[in-house]
Order: structure tokens, then C-alpha cells, then sequence
């Protein structure tokens, strides 16, 4: 990598750096001056007040979360330039190309391994429970969908008498 490009990419890297900086110390400001409300009370004046402030301060750590972890690899990367390790695939040892770190200066991967590594980090439990609906076998959905509603019907249903034609059935 020429001198002139790692010099861009790096002075990119301490905006970046000091975009993500910024935004924590302000949120984190904002977070204080929300908690410290003035209230004698827990509970506000209506039972959903409490739930949607509980969701945006979620929201907000989560938030806040991401962008450290944003910072994290921005740090990283500046370390790596230190070092003399920039621009060099973490998986292959390859060297990244330009346009790549150009977009994505704090990038550790070429564009093949990052793929990869994207399908195989660790993914929410939820997916776990989920995923198989969203395969393309549809005759396994459907098993799948009986066996959730013979489970279901075990724990009873909105039928009534009426609603069966030979009533010994109910």
C-alpha cells in the first residue's frame, strides 16, 4: 500500500474515531440526565410510560454498545497501522485491497472471509427455534406445523359443542 493511501485511510480511521468517542460521551450524558428526573416515585402518572421508557433506555444501550464496539475496531486498526499490520487479511494474510479498506477502513478481512464470517458468528437463540420454518422443504414446515398444532390442541381450543358434528368427539 502506497504511503499517500495509508495516510488517508488512517486519517479517516481518527474521524471515525472521534465521531464514535463523541457520540458515547454524549449519550452518555443524556443517560444521566434521564435517570435524575425529579421524581419521588418509580411509577409515572400512566403503567406504559415506565415500559417505553425502559425500551428506549434498551434502545439506547444497545446502541451504545454497537458503536463501542465500532470504536473497538477503529482502535484496533490504528494499532494494527502502528504495527505495520494494516491492510493484511486476518484469515488469509492476503492484503486487502484499497477500495475495500476505502470504504471500510477498520475492516480486518477481504471480502470472501468477512462473508464467512458473518454467516458463522454467533447468531441470536432465537434463530434456533425459528430457523427451521424458514427453510425451502416445505414438507418439512408442514410437519412442523402439525406437530405445533397437535401440541397446541392438547392444551385445549375455542371449540364448543356446536362446533363438532358428531358430539361425542367433544
Amino acid at each position: 500500500m502506497k504511503e499517500k493511501e495509508l495516510q488517508y485511510l488512517k486519517d479517516e480511521l481518527l474521524k471515525m474515531k472521534q465521531e464514535y468517542e463523541t457520540a458515547l460521551s454524549d449519550n452518555e450524558k443524556t443517560n444521566k440526565d434521564e435517570a435524575d428526573t425529579g421524581e419521588l416515585s418509580n411509577t409515572g402518572n400512566h403503567p406504559g410510560d415506565q415500559g417505553t421508557e425502559m425500551f428506549e433506555r434498551q434502545k439506547s444501550l444497545t446502541l451504545d454498545q454497537h458503536t463501542a464496539a465500532k470504536l473497538d475496531e477503529v482502535n484496533e486498526a490504528l494499532d494494527a497501522i502502528e504495527e505495520g499490520t494494516y491492510g493484511i487479511c486476518a484469515v488469509s494474510g492476503k492484503e486487502i485491497p484499497f477500495e475495500r479498506l476505502k470504504i471500510m477502513p477498520e475492516t480486518k478481512y477481504r471480502v470472501e472471509y468477512a462473508e464467512e464470517r458473518n454467516r458463522t458468528q454467533e447468531r441470536p437463540a432465537e434463530e434456533d427455534v425459528t430457523s427451521p420454518l424458514n427453510d425451502k422443504n416445505t414438507s418439512d414446515k408442514e410437519e412442523m406445523r402439525q406437530e405445533a398444532w397437535e401440541s397446541a390442541r392438547d392444551h385445549g381450543t375455542s371449540n364448543t359443542p356446536a362446533d363438532y358434528e358428531d358430539k361425542e368427539d367433544y
